[in-house]
């Protein structure tokens, strides 16, 4: 019998032998849950990798993995995994301590890249610390934390911020070369980022071949990859290349790819990239780099003029423009590790700090929404936070998103949240710690107001600016063009009949109020132009199109029509979306402390008493002298 066969058993049939094609073994081991020991008071758990001899042998798991226990004081060198967990449903096995565990697929795919590269990882740990043999040790947040334990994720969450500030680095893990990049360039391009590229072979090319030169251009012009690197500071100069060389639109199509990781929308990868002692490494596959020389890198692209180009080249500095706005939203135009570790900052009020990281990183999600808040409480001095504000997963997120809110607002006087949707079943004022829209100004004027008794209530100081006389909601089609079409139809006549003009000039003027933004070059008196002659919505759309800009945004707003004689937009908040409203109860209003103008509703009950609706579009210089100019009274939002 040769060898590679196991013996057969008397009176059984032999198994089939599995191909590549279908499922492998599950690892060895008692499937039960891990046997966790209650953690002490600064004690943390640590996951062991160690690379096993596959010689000879078959293992479906290549290294081994034992869960233990350590003071943080005396805990050995451990790297901070930084990852995304991925689908819940997606699940795949893994053995620790001989017990089998079922984790989500990203993370054992983590682990598995992880073992591929452990050598590089305990040699620079090794040299950095200037030890001989090492260990590798990882903090994993699935493993580490009794994820079924509530009161130990409440108490396990604040100190977070020192578990990774200890670590040696944190790896980031950016997922496999095949999730990450795609077969092809072409496979990255959603349905909105369709660009006229003329040369298919431009977009078959394949996007590891990017990859790799990008990672060696991080490496030879920027910093050299090293583990255990310190912080990397100040920029090198960068050399420059024509913006339609193949090694540029190389590194253009690299960083789209990646910055299409999940990893980047997570809401707990600010603080575990932040607080990272040493520069943060990220995985794609087994590719890495450095995320500091990533971000460095933004600055040698750039939102390019778009005249005199032809349509495919136009097609590329809109992918390049796509790329900048990514990463100036993901990962913040300052750079956010050097803001958290400024004396400005450092010194602030642990409510300035947290208002200043929340409206950073409130476009991030989170599985459980209170999350959003949690994830960043390492990056501020959260121990000078009041008792009621401690983590706690017992507490609904409705309790938690109103305790955070009414204490940002009492403690920095600050209405600026007011300027984002508040969510649903919830009082008007309550920010949700997400938001969509770009971030705010700090306000001219702070906030005198205060909140009523019962905390349902905010009293503040505002001046009233205009009733609303026509007010046409958000059209409800999903598509962009079906918004736009609904606009041209119903909307435009309905306030061309309200002033007195044709149709067609109230379309152009509504064009003209909206569309100059969109086009990134204010230079673009051609496409401007065009915009405002398009006599239907297809003309329109097409114009865009023709210079990639995007219309997601463009229609999502609903329209009022002023007592004033204006007609203005205004973004409604979550609850509010879908409600039929009447007009007479809409009324425009200047708040103090805010940095916008907001649309309010009239309750029935109580008079003095609203309910925002939403801001309007723009964000005019509230400052002192335009409320002495105007009469304030004392309003309550519930």
């Amino acid at each position: 019998m040769p060898s590679s066969q196991s013996p057969r058993r008397k009176g059984l049939r032999p198994r089939p032998r599995m191909t590549s094609s279908k499922r492998p073994k599950r690892p060895r081991g008692r499937k039960n849950v891990l046997a966790y020991q209650p953690l002490g008071e600064n004690e943390l758990r640590l996951v062991k990798l160690s690379t096993l001899a596959t010689s000879g042998r078959k293992f479906v798991q290549a290294f081994e993995l034992t869960l233990q226990q350590f003071k943080l004081a005396t805990a050995p060198p451990y790297f901070a995994l930084s990852y995304v967990w991925g689908d819940p449903s997606k699940l795949a096995p893994i053995c620790i301590d001989g017990i089998q565990l079922d984790v989500t697929l990203n993370l054992r795919q983590a682990l598995v890249h992880i073992n591929q590269v452990a050598d590089q990882l305990c040699d620079g740990l090794a040299r950095t610390l200037e030890r001989g043999t090492t260990e590798l040790y990882i903090w994993i947040d699935a493993i580490c934390l009794n994820q079924a334990d509530i009161l130990e994720k409440s108490r396990q969450v604040p100190r977070m911020g020192s578990i990774y500030a200890s670590a040696f680095t944190t790896l980031i893990w950016l997922g496999t070369v095949e999730e990450t990049l795609g077969p092809s360039r072409a496979s990255l391009l959603t349905t909105h980022e369709k660009v006229p590229i003329e040369g298919v072979d431009i977009l078959q090319e394949t996007v590891e071949a990017d990859l790799i030169a990008l990672c060696h251009f991080l490496k030879t012009n920027i910093h050299p990859l090293d583990v255990g690197c310190e912080r990397i500071d100040d920029p090198p100069d960068l050399p420059s290349w024509d913006l339609f060389s193949p090694q540029h639109l190389g590194l253009v199509w690299a960083l789209f790819a990646v910055m299409k990781s999940p990893w980047f929308d997570r809401s707990w990868v600010t603080q575990e990239f932040c607080l990272s002692q040493r520069e943060p490494i990220a995985l794609v596959g087994q590719h890495m780099l450095f995320m500091r020389a990533l971000h460095i890198l933004r600055t040698h692209c750039g939102s390019p003029e778009y005249t005199d180009y032809s349509k495919a080249e136009r097609g590329m500095l809109g992918l390049e423009t796509t790329v900048v706005q990514q990463m100036n939203e993901k990962f913040n135009v300052t750079y956010l590790p050097g803001q958290i570790s400024s004396l400005d900052f450092q010194t602030a009020s642990p409510a300035d700090q947290l208002l200043s990281v929340l409206l950073h990183q409130s476009r991030k999600a989170a599985a459980l929404p209170q999350d959003r808040i949690y994830s960043v409480l390492g990056l501020i001095n959260a121990a000078k936070l009041p008792a009621n504000l401690t983590p706690d997963y017992q507490l609904s997120h409705h309790q938690v998103f109103q305790d955070y809110t009414r204490f940002l607002i009492s403690e920095t006087r600050d209405l600026q949240l007011l300027s984002f949707p508040s969510p649903l079943d919830q009082p008007s004022w309550v920010f949700r710690f997400a938001r969509d829209e770009a971030p705010v100004t700090t306000p001219e004027v702070f906030h005198s107001g205060h909140f009523t008794a019962d905390g349902l209530g905010l009293v503040v100081d505002a001046t009233m600016l205009a009733r609303v006389a026509v007010f046409l909601p958000c059209p409800t089609p999903p598509d962009t063009e079906g918004k736009l079409q609904i606009i041209h139809d119903e909307y435009i006549p309905a306030a061309a009949q309200y002033f007195g003009v044709a149709p067609e000039v109230e379309w152009r003027d509504w064009i003209e109020a909206r569309i100059n933004y969109f086009f990134y070059d204010d230079d673009d008196n051609e496409g401007i132009m065009m915009a405002e002659e398009a006599a239907t919505v297809q003309e329109l759309v097409q114009v865009l199109a023709e210079r990639s800009v995007l219309l997601t945004e463009l229609s999502d707003v609903s329209y009022c029509i002023l007592d004033t004689g204006e007609g203005d937009d205004a973004y409604l908040d979550d609850r509010a979306r879908g409600e039929a409203y009447e007009a007479s109860r809409l009324e425009v209003w200047a708040i103090k402390g805010g940095d916008a103008r907001f649309l309010l509703e009239k309750t029935r009950e109580t008079e003095g008493v609203y309910r925002k609706v939403g801001r309007m579009t723009g964000y005019p210089k509230l400052d002192a002298a335009y409320f002495a100019e105007r009469k304030v009274e004392r309003i309550t939002l519930v």
